[in-house]
Protein backbone atom coordinates (compact mmCIF):
# COMPACT_ATOMS: atom_id res chain seq x y z
CA UNK A 1 0.00 0.00 0.00
CA UNK A 2 2.77 2.39 0.89
CA UNK A 3 4.39 1.89 -2.48
CA UNK A 4 0.99 2.56 -3.97
CA UNK A 5 0.85 6.04 -1.96
CA UNK A 6 3.98 6.83 -3.11
CA UNK A 7 3.80 6.29 -6.82
CA UNK A 8 0.20 8.26 -6.73
CA UNK A 9 1.85 10.93 -4.64
CA UNK A 10 5.00 11.81 -7.10
CA UNK A 11 2.28 11.42 -9.73
CA UNK A 12 -0.11 13.89 -8.74
CA UNK A 13 2.72 16.33 -7.60
CA UNK A 14 4.39 16.12 -11.45
CA UNK A 15 0.69 16.78 -12.82
CA UNK A 16 0.47 19.66 -10.58
CA UNK A 17 3.44 20.88 -11.08
CA UNK A 18 3.39 20.76 -15.01
CA UNK A 19 -0.13 22.56 -14.77
CA UNK A 20 1.23 25.38 -12.57
CA UNK A 21 3.94 25.90 -15.13
CA UNK A 22 2.38 25.91 -18.67
CA UNK A 23 -0.53 27.06 -17.23
CA UNK A 24 0.35 29.40 -14.20
CA UNK A 25 -3.22 31.79 -14.49
CA UNK A 26 -5.10 29.10 -15.04
CA UNK A 27 -7.87 26.85 -12.74
CA UNK A 28 -6.16 23.58 -13.73
CA UNK A 29 -3.61 24.03 -11.00
CA UNK A 30 -6.06 24.37 -8.35
CA UNK A 31 -7.84 21.62 -8.96
CA UNK A 32 -5.02 19.31 -9.59
CA UNK A 33 -3.77 20.75 -5.72
CA UNK A 34 -6.40 20.29 -4.41
CA UNK A 35 -6.56 16.51 -5.47
CA UNK A 36 -3.25 16.21 -4.80
CA UNK A 37 -3.73 17.00 -1.09
CA UNK A 38 -7.19 15.50 -0.68
CA UNK A 39 -5.39 12.25 -1.77
CA UNK A 40 -2.56 12.02 0.11
CA UNK A 41 -4.13 13.35 3.31
CA UNK A 42 -6.33 10.20 2.48
CA UNK A 43 -3.64 7.80 3.30
CA UNK A 44 -2.48 9.33 6.49
CA UNK A 45 -3.21 8.20 9.98
CA UNK A 46 -2.11 11.77 11.45
CA UNK A 47 -4.08 13.89 9.04
CA UNK A 48 -3.68 17.25 11.22
CA UNK A 49 0.14 16.35 12.01
CA UNK A 50 0.52 16.48 8.20
CA UNK A 51 -1.54 19.43 7.02
CA UNK A 52 0.41 21.41 9.60
CA UNK A 53 3.84 19.80 7.67
CA UNK A 54 2.39 21.22 4.62
CA UNK A 55 1.35 24.47 6.16
CA UNK A 56 4.71 25.15 7.37
CA UNK A 57 6.80 23.69 4.69
CA UNK A 58 4.54 25.41 1.76
CA UNK A 59 4.67 28.94 3.74
CA UNK A 60 8.40 28.52 4.11
CA UNK A 61 9.04 27.28 0.46
CA UNK A 62 6.74 30.45 -0.75
CA UNK A 63 8.49 33.14 1.59
CA UNK A 64 11.90 32.00 0.28
CA UNK A 65 10.82 32.13 -3.56
CA UNK A 66 9.15 35.44 -2.45
CA UNK A 67 12.12 36.37 -0.76
CA UNK A 68 14.45 35.82 -4.14
CA UNK A 69 11.74 37.96 -6.04
CA UNK A 70 11.90 40.74 -3.43
CA UNK A 71 15.66 41.34 -3.61
CA UNK A 72 15.29 40.75 -7.38
CA UNK A 73 17.18 37.30 -7.83
CA UNK A 74 14.16 35.50 -9.54
CA UNK A 75 11.29 37.53 -11.06
CA UNK A 76 8.79 34.59 -10.65
CA UNK A 77 6.02 36.74 -12.33
CA UNK A 78 7.40 36.78 -15.97
CA UNK A 79 4.64 34.90 -17.84
CA UNK A 80 1.59 35.14 -15.22
CA UNK A 81 0.15 37.98 -13.43
CA UNK A 82 1.56 36.87 -10.10
CA UNK A 83 3.31 33.92 -8.58
CA UNK A 84 0.75 31.93 -6.84
CA UNK A 85 1.17 29.30 -9.07
CA UNK A 86 4.40 29.12 -6.84
CA UNK A 87 2.40 28.73 -3.46
CA UNK A 88 0.72 25.96 -5.51
CA UNK A 89 3.71 24.40 -6.37
CA UNK A 90 5.12 24.45 -2.92
CA UNK A 91 2.18 22.89 -0.53
CA UNK A 92 2.16 20.17 -3.08
CA UNK A 93 5.85 19.60 -2.65
CA UNK A 94 5.11 19.50 1.02
CA UNK A 95 2.76 16.46 0.61
CA UNK A 96 5.92 14.72 -0.97
CA UNK A 97 8.29 15.38 2.16
CA UNK A 98 7.13 12.41 4.06
CA UNK A 99 5.85 10.81 1.05
CA UNK A 100 7.43 10.00 -2.37
CA UNK A 101 10.16 11.91 -1.71
CA UNK A 102 10.77 11.16 1.96
CA UNK A 103 13.70 8.75 0.75
CA UNK A 104 15.44 12.33 0.61
CA UNK A 105 15.41 13.19 3.57
CA UNK A 106 16.55 10.30 5.51
CA UNK A 107 20.11 11.66 5.15
CA UNK A 108 21.82 14.79 5.36
CA UNK A 109 23.46 14.59 2.13
CA UNK A 110 20.52 13.77 0.30
CA UNK A 111 18.64 17.15 1.53
CA UNK A 112 22.05 19.89 0.99
CA UNK A 113 21.83 17.59 -2.57
CA UNK A 114 18.40 18.39 -3.48
CA UNK A 115 19.00 21.62 -1.89
CA UNK A 116 21.94 22.14 -4.50
CA UNK A 117 19.84 20.24 -7.67
CA UNK A 118 16.35 22.24 -7.32
CA UNK A 119 17.38 25.76 -8.55
CA UNK A 120 17.62 23.18 -12.30
CA UNK A 121 13.55 23.47 -12.07
CA UNK A 122 13.84 26.74 -12.14
CA UNK A 123 16.40 27.46 -14.93
CA UNK A 124 13.97 25.28 -17.01
CA UNK A 125 10.96 27.27 -16.32
CA UNK A 126 12.91 30.10 -17.42
CA UNK A 127 13.62 28.54 -20.65
CA UNK A 128 9.75 28.48 -21.21
CA UNK A 129 9.68 31.78 -19.62
CA UNK A 130 7.40 31.32 -16.41
CA UNK A 131 10.36 32.80 -14.41
CA UNK A 132 13.40 34.90 -14.80
CA UNK A 133 16.97 34.84 -13.26
CA UNK A 134 18.74 38.32 -12.75
CA UNK A 135 21.81 38.92 -14.85
CA UNK A 136 24.43 37.73 -13.97
CA UNK A 137 22.76 34.16 -14.18
CA UNK A 138 25.49 32.35 -12.03
CA UNK A 139 25.46 34.38 -9.29
CA UNK A 140 21.68 34.66 -8.99
CA UNK A 141 21.81 30.56 -9.40
CA UNK A 142 24.37 30.20 -6.80
CA UNK A 143 22.40 32.51 -4.69
CA UNK A 144 19.40 30.50 -4.98
CA UNK A 145 21.17 27.27 -4.28
CA UNK A 146 22.31 28.55 -0.98
CA UNK A 147 18.93 29.65 -0.08
CA UNK A 148 17.87 26.35 -1.06
CA UNK A 149 20.39 24.38 0.81
CA UNK A 150 19.32 26.12 4.15
CA UNK A 151 15.42 25.52 2.94
CA UNK A 152 16.18 21.62 2.29
CA UNK A 153 18.24 21.28 5.88
CA UNK A 154 15.21 23.22 7.50
CA UNK A 155 13.24 20.56 5.83
CA UNK A 156 15.81 17.70 6.95
CA UNK A 157 15.71 18.79 10.46
CA UNK A 158 11.76 19.25 10.36
CA UNK A 159 11.65 15.86 8.80
CA UNK A 160 14.03 14.07 11.68
CA UNK A 161 12.08 15.94 15.08
CA UNK A 162 8.84 14.85 13.62
CA UNK A 163 9.85 11.33 12.46
CA UNK A 164 9.24 9.39 9.62
CA UNK A 165 7.61 7.17 11.93
CA UNK A 166 4.64 9.11 13.02
CA UNK A 167 2.80 8.63 10.00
Amino acid sequence: MKKFEYILNGIFYQITWFLCIFYPDRFYAFIAAFLTVGLHLSFKSEKLRELIIILIAGICGYSMDQLMDYINILNTSAKSNSSLYLAIIWFVFACTLRSSFSFIFKTYVRAISLGVLAPASYFFAQKIGVVKYSEPIIYSIAIHMFTYVSLMTFFYRMNMKIGADHE
